[in-house]
């Protein structure tokens, strides 16, 4: 999961970079930060949670496999013997609420028991669980404004010009392209010191030499 992750956050990189001043910067940014989330969420029971994202592929295979038998297609045995397999030793990892009311009062499951995502929970809980109030209130709130086409986001980039009594809207918000890249940088530095903490890369000395750099630049 780290190593997926670290990849996932250093094309995330590239792409802040080769945005320069877009605003959609920050539709990077705010997936860096779901990313960075997950990650340390995932962190606090190592052994379990990595697990449980690695995991969830049988619930979406498993969701595969229903759709190709409702079309009548044909299935490998293999492979779907191999599915329920997985299913039967990790599909309780996800079951939703409801599906487990249901399992406990001996009733059959719904048509889909299982959650829709590996975590089974809303970004903001992750968020909070791993002490992120703070980001997820003051950056990607906002962000996500921009992703979610709210009045807001829209509202920061447009003027009016009474004089010729039109409406412009900029393609840029110096504000919120600082704030991203300030974000971008948290994410892989943190996504990164993490794998290097797990699977010993030897590049301790080099991250925290980065982050001096970043913090006097900062000053």
């Amino acid at each position: 999961m780290l190593a997926s992750f670290a990849v996932k956050q250093i094309e995330h990189s590239r792409s802040l970079l080769k945005l320069e001043s877009s605003i959609d910067t920050v539709l990077i940014a705010r997936s860096m930060l779901e990313g960075l989330a997950q990650m340390l969420w995932a962190a606090k029971l190592p052994k379990r949670r990595p697990l449980m994202w690695r995991a969830f592929a049988f619930i979406l295979d498993w969701r595969l496999l229903q759709k190709h038998t409702s079309l009548g297609l044909t299935i490998d045995p293999g492979i779907e013997r191999n599915i329920r397999q997985s299913i039967n030793r990790y599909g309780r990892w996800f079951l939703t609420k409801e599906a487990k009311r249901e399992l406990a009062a001996g009733k059959p499951l719904p048509k889909d028991p299982y959650t829709k995502n590996w975590y089974g929970e809303r970004e903001t809980e992750i968020f909070r669980d791993v002490d992120g109030a703070t980001l997820l209130e003051g950056a990607y709130a906002p962000f996500s404004e921009w992703h979610h086409w709210r009045p807001g986001a829209f509202g920061r980039l447009m003027s009016f010009d009474k004089s010729t009594d039109t409406f412009s809207m900029a393609t840029s918000d110096p504000n919120q392209l600082a704030m991203a890249l300030a974000v971008g940088f948290q994410c892989l530095w943190q996504t990164m010191q993490l794998f290097n903490a797990r699977c010993r890369l030897g590049i301790g000395h080099d991250l925290q030499q980065l982050r001096r750099r970043q913090l006097t630049l900062k000053r």
